[in-house]
């Protein structure tokens, strides 16, 4: 886990999508045929960001490279403002211009056991598997942290999602008990790269422990980025 600091979010982001497309790069040299795939996270953090790609085109990868995916999905319609599809949508998909068939969404609408296989058979069928265990591997995953330690919908009432065989389930908020469709530890740590941003003063105890990896380590986001083949951390919250 690597952690670069920055004096405000937009130079945060503008790192985080230099690696991108550092990434971006390393894979059209591979000779691999196909997209790119990117799995995109929701909330607040992501809102920023997408806002961000929006506002600097110039700075931006070549979308039409890249096939998006998502971490997790809150169980609603996409017009919710809860959707982190309809989020992406709105702040990133329709701006931009992107294609439909470029992006492959949870149905947060849907039941959500049987859209869970639903989505974990759509991304063995559209992604390489690669790694000891044969299972997709992504070429980047974007992580949200919370300030509780989670990250994708992976939470403290749910640790065994971490190593869930499966690559994704169904979870629940701890305190809301809201149903959520998310992609399992095991998934996540298979990727190639993991990009965090972390923005906010009121994250900033939580990242100094990640940081200082004094955050226990059977909590979710410690877990997955103690662990992740090669996870940055790009943050506003450290001097």
């Amino acid at each position: 886990m690597i952690t670069e600091i920055f004096s405000d979010a937009d130079s945060a982001v503008k790192k985080m999508t230099e690696d991108i497309k550092k990434s971006l790069e390393a894979f059209k040299s591979s000779g691999r045929e196909g997209k790119y795939n990117l799995v995109l996270a929701g909330g607040s953090t992501a809102k920023k960001t997408f806002d961000h790609w929006v506002k600097n085109p110039g700075e931006a990868p070549d979308w039409n490279l890249i096939n998006f995916y998502w971490v997790d999905e809150r169980c609603v319609a996409e017009t919710s403002p809860q959707s982190h599809f309809g989020i992406a949508k709105t702040h990133l998909f329709d701006p931009l211009g992107i294609s439909e068939d470029s992006y492959f969404r949870m149905f947060g609408e849907s039941e959500p056991v049987m859209e869970s296989i639903r989505y974990e058979s759509l991304v063995k069928k559209n992604v390489p598997s690669a790694g000891s265990l044969n299972i997709p591997r992504f070429d980047g995953i974007i992580l949200g942290v919370s300030a509780d330690y989670h990250t994708a919908s992976l939470f403290t009432n749910n640790l065994t999602l971490l190593t869930d065989k499966r690559i994704v389930a169904v979870s629940s908020h701890p305190v809301t008990k809201a149903v959520r469709i998310t992609m399992t530890g095991t998934l996540i740590l298979n990727a190639k790269n993991i990009f965090v941003p972390i923005f906010g003063l009121q994250k900033r105890e939580m990242v100094k422990s990640l940081v200082s990896k004094r955050a226990p380590d059977h909590l979710p986001a410690p877990y997955i980025l103690n662990r992740a083949r090669n996870a940055v951390i790009y943050t506003d919250c450290l001097d």
